[in-house]
């Protein structure tokens, strides 16, 4: 039994909709919830023909009102979300749902589809026309001859065989033409399904990043640097150091903390802001000690780089791989759970160039903050800059994914990479850890 819209009642409309709301499908996808919710009770309110891209933008996705869906597909985006969940909702947790909505292509008004069975759970079929008309015989006189019947007189027997036939040739053509579709449709790739639960976020994605303290000569130091550096030697580079012997004072150094930032988290920053973009997911820096603990707590968070990075080291310090320092020269990542468990440097160089470096990527649902927050962080500058291309590349988010858990996608991870640093470049990563709760 099928029935669209129009032939079902309020009620069974809002029931069929608690059911999606209140699914552990959407339990995840704040964002999706308020559009179906947004849609369906306008479509029962009888206002489904005023439902349009504008609308949904402005009243659920918060976008401006001078906002152009020309510009910002947004909404677009979370249509073709939307209709990937009911799909997933209706196949996988209630897949014998009694009302189903649907969301058709090209359209944001949906649609309530009755397609639950009688309570004897019998398939119904159509309805058939009589097979034939009765036919009466007169009673045969003594003398009379009984005719042979006619060979365009099927027995019933033989057409009800016929038509449960046609039945069964009209299923599998159904379920052949729901094989093609499921087939046909476009795939989540493991860049979306990592990043997907950001995305549902109404906020925009913050991205703090570490801004390192840097010490610059002044004064009589500084102009004797100058100097040196005026009068090169052939053949040889620039050199920075200072000739044994010459001393400096305090009033010769000066701190400079808030106008550089690191090649690596430069490099990862970049990378991370040009894939929200490309996402239409509206994104923010903040540069050191720019973000409050207050900002994390109202937007999914990308911590970028470690050490240097307050919110990396202290609001990941729970998880199960941490990073660890031991002096400047000896910095490591550790595993919690056994110790014993290491990856990193017991003589790291104070100019950070290393033939190898080692990374922590982590996605934490509910952090400290109460908001999602994924860390991208290397050792050194060459690992944070590998984390974010491990971030935003598919192929190598495609790689880990054939190596996690069943069930990934919604749960907390952590990866642990290493990844070799040839002419000043990282190389592909290795996975040398994972953890999934």
């Amino acid at each position: 039994m099928i029935a669209l819209s129009s032939t079902l009642t309020t009620e069974q409309k809002q029931a069929a909709l608690n059911e999606v709301l209140a699914s552990h499908t959407f339990a995840r996808s704040e964002q999706l919830r308020s559009i179906l919710k947004f849609i369906c009770e306008r479509e029962m309110a009888g206002q489904g023909s005023e439902i349009n891209e504008y609308l949904i933008g402005v009243e659920v996705m918060r976008r401006p009102p001078d906002y152009s869906p020309n510009e910002d597909g947004a909404v677009r985006n979370r249509a073709y979300a939307l209709r990937n969940k009911l799909q997933e909702f209706y196949t996988q947790e209630n897949p014998h749902a009694q009302v189903k909505i649907e969301l058709p292509k090209g359209s944001y008004c949906p649609y309530f589809i009755e397609c639950g069975l009688p309570s004897d759970s019998s398939p119904v079929l159509p309805a058939l026309a009589p097979f034939y008309e009765p036919l009466v015989v007169p009673a045969p006189d003594a003398d009379s001859k009984i005719p042979a019947t006619p060979a365009s007189l099927t027995p019933p027997l033989a057409r009800s065989g016929r038509r449960w036939v046609v039945s069964l040739l009209v299923f599998a053509g159904l379920a052949i033409s729901v094989l093609l579709y499921n087939w046909a449709k476009p795939q989540k790739s493991a860049l979306d399904e990592f990043w997907e639960p950001v995305l549902e976020s109404h906020n925009p994605v913050l991205i703090c990043t570490t801004q390192p303290v840097v010490y610059q000569l002044t004064g009589q130091a500084r102009a004797n640097l100058l100097i040196r550096l005026a009068a090169p030697v052939a053949g040889k580079e620039p050199n920075y150091d200072l000739p044994p012997g010459e001393s400096l004072r305090g009033e010769d150094v000066a701190a400079i903390t808030d106008q550089y930032m690191g090649i690596g988290t430069a490099h990862a920053t970049a990378q991370l802001t040009g894939l929200f973009a490309r996402m239409n997911k509206a994104s923010q820096i903040k540069i050191g000690n720019e973000a409050s603990f207050a900002d994390l707590r109202h937007s999914p968070v990308v911590s970028v780089g470690a050490f240097g990075n307050r919110w990396t080291m202290s609001i990941a310090n729970h998880l199960r791989f941490v990073f660890e320092e031991k002096s400047i020269h000896q910095r490591f990542i550790v595993d919690k759970t056994d110790p014993k468990t290491s990856w990193g440097f017991e003589a790291l160089p104070i100019t950070g160039k290393v033939a190898e470096d080692f990374v922590i990527v982590s996605r934490v649902f509910q952090s400290e903050t109460g908001e999602m927050l994924i860390t991208a962080a290397g050792i050194t500058q060459y690992g944070t800059r590998a984390a974010g291309e491990f971030l935003t590349n598919p192929v190598h988010l495609k790689q880990f994914a054939h190596q996690a858990v069943a069930g990934w996608q919604k749960k907390n991870l952590q990866i642990v990479f290493s990844v070799k640093i040839i002419d000043n470049t990282p190389g592909p990563p290795t996975i040398l850890a994972t953890h999934f709760w």
